[in-house]
């Protein structure tokens, strides 16, 4: 009696607060850097695209994994998924994070039998830009060994405007010549820079930073990469953003240097530059890093859109 209405009333109130929060949140632009296939033609594209007619199907059977990522870090609070709501829907979602190199679990949910949108929340808000979703299907009669899902959609918030105004100052220091206390030097070009701002970007920089060169003559050498590559770092370092034309070869040195963020920053990026002229460059870049867990996934991406473009395959 009383329990029951408690109970009808708190999953009321909880669903409420769910429609508000969901209003009032983001979707939040990723894609898709690493995926389990797909049945047919039903491509895993068409997971992102909410107004499409288009679905992903599986036909492995069991589970099935994506990896996402954003061009920026924000603040994930909701996960949202529609399937088809019959026999081949999704079971269970599992979401992770990646985080200091490795994967965490974030949270999980039971799927309903819906062809409506369904929504999970986290406990808490989660700051990332690389996220990692098994779907695992749902056997029984009908199913034929299919999974589909229609669409997935991140529901978060950017970074707030602390981040921003963090951002703003370092940029207007990048501006500052006059305080500049440290010269990078790289393929014979000049980069003055702050090395207080380098040792907190770079726990590889911050070591150099304290040898006896650096530390007494104020210039530290560079010799991992190109200048126009540094360059790139410089302007994420002190802006945290990068230009529209990046290539892997920023995120190898992000790697090398271990500057935080970067390399999940700029894989994305690069990844929308592929074209038959640098095609074969980045394929063997990424090959020389096929072992690293950060890599991998970019390495499977890219060999995907070689397979299948033809303009790629023939370059």
């Amino acid at each position: 009696g009383d329990q029951c209405l408690k109970n009808t009333m708190f999953a009321f109130a909880e669903t409420q607060t769910k429609l508000m929060l969901q209003e009032s949140l983001d979707v939040l632009p990723v894609s898709i850097l690493k995926d389990p296939g797909c049945f047919q033609n039903y491509l895993p594209r068409y997971l992102l695209d909410a107004e499409s007619e288009g679905y992903w199907a599986g036909s492995n059977g069991g589970r099935y994994t994506f990896e996402f990522g954003s061009t920026s870090p924000a603040r994930l609070y909701a996960l949202k998924w529609r399937d088809r709501g019959d026999a081949t829907r999704v079971g269970q979602i599992v979401l992770d994070a990646y985080d200091d190199g490795a994967w965490h679990p974030v949270s999980s949910w039971s799927c309903d039998q819906t062809s409506q949108w369904q929504i999970g929340m986290l406990d808490r808000p989660k700051l990332g830009s690389r996220w990692k979703i098994v779907f695992t299907d749902c056997p029984g009669p009908g199913q034929n060994g299919l999974c589909i899902v229609r669409a997935v959609q991140f529901l978060g918030r950017h970074q707030p405007d602390a981040y921003d105004y963090v951002r703003y100052m370092f940029s207007q220091m990048m501006k500052d010549h006059a305080r500049y206390d440290i010269t990078l030097l790289c393929g014979g070009q000049q980069f003055p820079s702050h090395a207080l701002i380098l040792a907190a970007s770079s726990p590889v920089l911050a070591k150099r930073l304290e040898e006896t060169e650096a530390r007494e003559a104020r210039v530290l050498r560079i010799p991992e990469c190109e200048p126009q590559v540094l360059r790139n770092a410089l302007h994420f370092i002190y802006t945290g953003s990068v230009p529209e034309d990046i290539h892997f070869d920023l995120a190898v040195f992000a790697h090398v240097v271990d500057i935080m963020n970067l390399v999940e920053f700029a894989g994305p990026i690069a990844l929308r530059n592929i074209n038959a002229d640098n095609v074969l460059m980045e394929l063997r870049l990424l090959r020389e890093y096929a072992t690293n867990a950060v890599f991998e996934p970019w390495l499977a991406h890219l060999e995907a859109m070689i397979r299948d473009s033809t303009e790629l395959f023939h370059a």
